[in-house]
């Protein structure tokens, strides 16, 4: 008896799922101060500091201007200058973009209905373990997300 692979559904690995959605992300990141790369290396080190929570808070405190709207699920700046329409918005499209992984891992612990303020809220209503699984998740992901993002022009590509 032989056993044939082209009748099997196609699964992917936890690890494939991460680098897919973070390589679809990474275009639509934009900057804080020094390009999308620089943002995405800076929020673990935030959620290390502060948690989760306080990570995904100040998130949402970067894009309280009016001039930030959502489009096709990330925020874009409309007044954006020279840096292109993703100006400012790194640190809100990167849990943005943590909430699609979440979503594509099924470890969200139905948290990710909505925008990031609601994700906060349902956050704030899971267990600590969940909670803690969420953030370890997150974590996981941004690794992959800080290898993708695009630096800024001055050179933070070499900031690896």
């Amino acid at each position: 008896m032989t056993i044939t692979v082209t009748n099997m559904p196609k699964v992917m690995n936890l690890e494939q799922v991460r680098a897919k959605v973070a390589l679809a992300a990474s275009q639509k990141i934009g900057s804080g101060s020094n390009g999308g790369k620089a943002v995405a290396k800076k929020i673990p080190a935030q959620i290390i500091q502060n948690g989760f929570l306080g990570a995904l808070a100040f998130a949402i405190e970067s894009v309280s201007d009016p001039k930030f709207q959502i489009n096709e699920g990330f925020y874009l700046n409309i007044k954006a200058g020279k840096d292109g329409p993703y100006e400012g918005c790194g640190y809100a499209n990167s849990f943005l973009s943590v909430m699609q992984c979440l979503k594509k891992t099924h470890k969200d612990f139905n948290t990710c209905d909505g925008g990031l303020s609601k994700f906060l809220s349902n956050l704030c209503s899971i267990s600590a373990d969940e909670l803690r699984m969420v953030t370890d998740e997150a974590l996981c992901y941004l690794n992959y997300l800080r290898r993708f993002a695009k630096a800024d022009k001055a050179g933070a590509e070499s900031e690896d």
